[in-house]
């Protein structure tokens, strides 16, 4: 009878179809959210190469106004990093969305798991919604090699920008390999 009346109440609505819920437990399974690490890779090669990633985007400056549109004035900055590693697929990570303000200060930590790490790269974008049809793209940084990080001291922030155009600001990021 619980089906019925779930249908009744999805036709109602305009629903297509109707969703079947047997019990308790497949209601829960069904909200559960993906896992945020990406399934392991099988090791290949020395297990000493195999490291895990951890990026942390602090913060960006000079970030451009948006001059257009709806959106016009403070951009509603997030950062997407990029890590690539020999041994499998890119991994990506999203910071939260910053709102109103062209030097956003994230101070947010990601691990990436664990793999063979070669580098990243840094993609930051205003978020317009889905109202103004996509989001802006703000600054883009080169690849930048994992080893580079390496010989400085633990949580050395480092400054990285666009070289093809320096004008469009810059993000400060810290990584850590850690076995």
């Amino acid at each position: 009878m619980k089906n019925f009346t779930i249908f009744t109440v999805l036709a109602v609505f305009g629903a297509a179809h109707a969703i079947k819920v047997h019990n308790a437990v497949d209601a829960v399974r069904m909200r559960e959210p993906e896992p945020e690490i990406d399934p392991p890779i099988p090791p290949r090669g020395n297990p000493s190469d195999y490291q895990n990633l951890y990026v942390k985007v602090v913060r960006a400056e000079g970030l451009s106004l948006t001059t257009e549109g709806w959106g016009a004035g403070m951009p509603d900055p997030y950062a997407i990093v990029t890590a690539y590693r020999a041994d499998g697929p890119p991994v990506s990570r999203r910071t939260r969305t910053i709102a109103n303000w062209y030097r956003p200060f994230w101070n947010q930590r990601m691990h990436f798991g664990t793999g063979r790490w070669q580098t990243f790269k840094v993609v930051i974008w205003d978020s317009d919604g889905w109202l103004n049809g996509g989001d802006d793209l703000l600054l883009t940084t080169p690849r930048v090699s994992v080893d580079a990080f390496k010989y400085l001291s633990c949580c050395a922030t480092k400054s990285l920008q666009d070289v093809s155009n320096p004008d469009l600001g810059r993000v400060y990021v810290e990584t850590e390999l850690r076995s």
